[in-house]
């Protein structure tokens, strides 16, 4: 299963984490992707260890550039033999973790959690956690239960934990949204977030209480 769905969506993922990739290594990162897309599972495989590394290896980033490079000589016998000079590619767990971060189920409590939400329409604010301390998005619907589970199938957060917050008032959910994604900054609100940050504080608190775990596992029991 290749997690990406188009050639965009795999560029825009490499850009996050290495900012080092320049427009020569995306031409080749393109010729990859779309042998990836068309089932090519040489490629598939490069792809899923490529940018699983890309995102979870802290060091030696530079040898995911060296791949980079080497990409011209991709479906020749010299390419795989010049991949074996590179140590971080050879890490043989990492392609087993990708496939098992991706596998992850929906945990019994979230979908307990959605199933008591779509028993009645709830309006108001979502939360996805990457942990307890750290609000990783912040949206808004006026459908909570019918969002959540339709954004999850769809994105693949990096979240662990959700929780929501019910309000009925349109501008209470469009205030308290916006000035919690300018205080916080959540990552996965990119098209939100700027500079600036409140030159105030609310009396309004994020509750804590009533987080939800999602996955059955856990990113950590991957590490």
């Amino acid at each position: 299963m290749l997690y990406f769905k188009n050639t965009e969506h795999f560029i825009n993922y490499c850009r996050m984490f290495n900012k080092e990739l320049t427009e020569e290594y995306y031409i080749e990162l393109t010729n990859l992707i779309n042998l990836a897309l068309d089932g090519d599972k040489q490629a598939v495989n490069f792809v899923k260890r490529f940018t699983f590394l890309l995102k979870n290896a802290n060091e030696n980033k530079d040898e995911l550039i060296k791949c980079a490079l080497l990409l011209k000589e991709f479906k020749t016998e010299r390419y795989k033999n010049m991949l074996e000079e590179i140590p971080v590619f050879n890490d043989n767990e990492a392609i087993a973790k990708a496939e098992l971060i991706l596998e992850r189920k929906f945990s019994e409590e979230f979908k307990s959690f959605l199933d008591e939400l779509s028993l009645q329409v709830k309006s108001g604010l979502f939360l996805f956690w990457k942990n307890r301390d750290e609000v990783a998005y912040i949206g808004e619907s006026k459908d909570i239960g019918g969002v959540l589970f339709s954004t999850l199938k769809t994105k693949k957060f990096d979240a662990e934990l959700v929780s929501i917050v019910e309000l009925d008032n349109p501008i209470d959910i469009k205030l308290i949204k916006l000035y919690y994604v300018s205080k916080l900054k959540p990552h996965l609100n990119k098209a939100d977030v700027n500079e600036y940050s409140p030159s105030f504080d609310i009396s309004y608190n994020l509750p804590k209480s009533n987080l939800i775990k999602i996955f059955d596992l856990s990113l950590d029991d991957f590490i």
